[in-house]
């Protein structure tokens, strides 16, 4: 899970600093659709596997 963290947090920082130089999102929507459809469906999955993994994570004080 550490490994996961710090990856994801170094995915946020290059995707920040890319937005800086380049507008992505309207460089995505100059794609094609068949480039842009897995995009997209790459990013809802990932929340959703990323959402269904941090829920399974216990309240630090839910036993107190």
């Amino acid at each position: 899970p550490a490994q996961l963290d710090c990856a994801l947090i170094l995915f946020l920082v290059a995707a920040h600093s890319l937005q800086a130089r380049v507008n992505i999102e309207e460089r995505l929507l100059r794609c094609p659709w068949w480039v842009r459809w897995p995009v997209y469906q790459a990013a809802v999955l990932s929340i959703a596997f990323l959402g269904v993994w941090l829920v399974s994570r216990n309240f630090i004080y839910f036993q107190f």
